[in-house]
Formats: C-alpha cells, sequence, structure tokens
C-alpha cells in the first residue's frame, strides 16, 4: 500500500536514529491518532528488516571460502545488530508520556503503597501508583495523558463533589443511598451491546476508556476511575469499629487484531479529607486476572478494603493494560465492564448493600 511521505520520512529518520525531539512527538501524534498510519508504521519497519536480512547475506556471500571457520564473520553481527535496532526501533516509536509503572502479567492479590512515580521513572516493578495526596497542584507532576493523572483527576473531582466543594458536573453525578453517598461516573460512560460484546447484565454495560501506549515500558493501560463512596455517615456513629468494602466486577474485549487477552484490574484506595485537598488513609488493594478473547464470556474480579481509623472516601477504579508487542495493536479491540457490586461490611456483621 502507498505510504504517506511525511511518515515514511519519519520512520526512516527514527531506524537511522537521526530523529529530533520535534519530529519524534509528530511521528507519536500521527501513529496515535490513525490505525491506518500504525499499519504503515508496521510495514515499513518490517521491511527496513528485511532490507537488513537480505544485506546481510550478500555480505555473507561474498566472505572466500578459504576463511576459517574459527574466524568471527562480522558481516552476520552486523546484520543481526541492525535487525535489532529496527526491533528496538519498533518498540520506541509510540513513546507517549514520561512516566510509567507496570502491572502484574500473572493473577495476584497485592497491597501496594500509593506513590508518585519520577516522571523519568522505568521502574518494572509490578505497581498500582496515585498520590498520596489528592489536589491540583499533585497533579501536575504528571503528563497531560497519562492515564494515572485522568483518573486521579476523575478521583479528585468525585472527592470534591462529595465534599461539597466545586467540581465538574460533567463527569458523574452524586448519588445517596441511605448512609452512603456515592460519586458515580457510570452512567457517563455506558454504552448498550457493541462491537459484539452483550451487557452482562441489564442493557447497559461500561465503555472502557481505549488504552494509552507507553512504548518505552512495553505497556498499553488505561485506568478509569468509576465511583467514589462517601462512608463518613455510614460509619460516625461507631467508635472503634471494623469496617470492609468489598467489590466485584466484570470484564470483556471484542474482537480485534490484537492476539493476548487484555489484563484487567480493579483497585480501591481510601481518602479523607485535608483542608481543601485529601490524603491517602489506606495502600492501593489491586487485583487482577487475564481475559481470554471469547466476547461471549465474562471475566469476573473480587477484592476488598480494610478501611483504616480516619478514611472517609474510597476511590475504586477499573484498569485495562496490556504488555509486549501485541500492546500496539490494542485499541483494535473494545473493552468493556458490567456488574459492579460494592458492599460495606461493619464489625463482619452488618452490611450495606450491595449497592
Amino acid at each position: 500500500m502507498p505510504h504517506n511521505k511525511e511518515l515514511t520520512k519519519l520512520v526512516s529518520l527514527l531506524l537511522d536514529d537521526m530523529i529530533t525531539d520535534t519530529q519524534q512527538i509528530r511521528l507519536q501524534k500521527m501513529l496515535t491518532s490513525s490505525r491506518e498510519n500504525r499499519v504503515a508504521f508496521l510495514e515499513l519497519t518490517q521491511l527496513e528488516s528485511l532490507l537488513h536480512w537480505e544485506k546481510g547475506n550478500d555480505m555473507l556471500d561474498q566472505v572466500p571460502n578459504e576463511v576459517s571457520p574459527a574466524l568471527i564473520r562480522f558481516p552476520l553481527f552486523a546484520w543481526a545488530s541492525s535487525l535489532a535496532a529496527a526491533l528496538v526501533a519498533l518498540m520506541g516509536a509510540l513513546w507517549l508520556f514520561n512516566e510509567s509503572a507496570t502491572f502484574p502479567l500473572q493473577p495476584s492479590k497485592e497491597k501496594h503503597l500509593a506513590v508518585v512515580s519520577s516522571p523519568q521513572s522505568h521502574d518494572r516493578t509490578p505497581q498500582v501508583t496515585r498520590p498520596n495526596f489528592l489536589s491540583p497542584d499533585a497533579l501536575q507532576n504528571f503528563h497531560l495523558l497519562d492515564p494515572y493523572k485522568l483518573s486521579s483527576t476523575a478521583a479528585l473531582n468525585g472527592l470534591r463533589a462529595l465534599s461539597g466543594k466545586k467540581h465538574d458536573i460533567e463527569l458523574g453525578v452524586v448519588e445517596h443511598l441511605g448512609l452512603i453517598d456515592r460519586w458515580n461516573r457510570i452512567p457517563k460512560i455506558s454504552t448498550p451491546a457493541q462491537r459484539g460484546i452483550l451487557p452482562a447484565e441489564g442493557n447497559d454495560m461500561i465503555a472502557l476508556q481505549e488504552l494509552f501506549i507507553d512504548v518505552d515500558a512495553s505497556v498499553g493501560r488505561s485506568i478509569e476511575t468509576v465511583q467514589v463512596l462517601d462512608v463518613r455517615t455510614a460509619l460516625k456513629k461507631s467508635e472503634n469499629i471494623q469496617a470492609q468494602i468489598t467489590a466485584s466486577a466484570k470484564f470483556n474485549q471484542s474482537f480485534g487484531e490484537s492476539q493476548e487477552g487484555a489484563e484487567f484490574g480493579l483497585s480501591m484506595q481510601g481518602f479523607r479529607t485535608h483542608g481543601e485537598d485529601f490524603v491517602a488513609t489506606t495502600d492501593v488493594v489491586y487485583v487482577n486476572t487475564i481475559g481470554d478473547l471469547d466476547v461471549r464470556t465474562w471475566d469476573t474480579l473480587s477484592s476488598e478494603i480494610d478501611l483504616s481509623e480516619g478514611t472517609e472516601f474510597v476511590v475504586i477504579s477499573l484498569i485495562t493494560s496490556k504488555q509486549g508487542p501485541d500492546a500496539l495493536l490494542a485499541n483494535t479491540c473494545g473493552y468493556f465492564s458490567d456488574d459492579l457490586e460494592v458492599t460495606l461490611l461493619i464489625d463482619k456483621k452488618s452490611a450495606l448493600g450491595p449497592i
């Protein structure tokens, strides 16, 4: 297929390691905005690899027969280096933002300290990060399109809405459910049957965001803050109580060019008011599972979080991620969640919910 001349030039500069920062940003925008450009990019890098292969073979054919087998034939290594460079370029072309973190690839249930990662950090230790201190200033350390910033911005908006502070009413709705108030984003991101996926329950399901591609970490990911619970009224009548939130949700993935199931995750974290802002009272609790490619089945995740003393709010997020080369094609699929149920358990006796 004919390729965009500008794209061809930028890919050539990238593979030759001669691309400037401005040109790389332009290439990123072209790749993230167009599926056709991503397909062309793959074709160009594959062609580059084949050309290096043929060049390497031609150079090998020119090696005299009398060369001792003990000698190292450098043209072979030159070809291998060129091919490796092309593959590395493939993984580096879509660099989208500086801050990165990764998720566990196998089903697990872990607690991770909520921290703000350095913008230049590429720590590959499994973690789920979110600012310990949620405020507009705290979120300035994140890139504009970083999914952690987007989810934390939504969480901050929900916390402010439940606290009677100024907030964006377009991001979610406040609901009063007896002793629990809830900021709920689900009505804003719900969809009927779509892309071959039928809702697990009822007529609607949650349409999760497209994945943001961080090729430097070989990961595509999205984090959707879907609910914030206000548990102040439910907990204030008792002292020294043991309180726990349990949650479950279902996940599914539509057909696409992606060859692997996505990793789906469910995370919760407690917060309390701190002046005009909010500070974490618990670690992030994160559970995950690897989904299958059967659109007829939904994968279910369940989790619970113990609410430490002083917890006033609980933030609930849904996470989708992919790792490796398949992440490049992640957004040819759609990702969905449904049947989110949350219950507040007090002293292991009385329960509020599921809601």
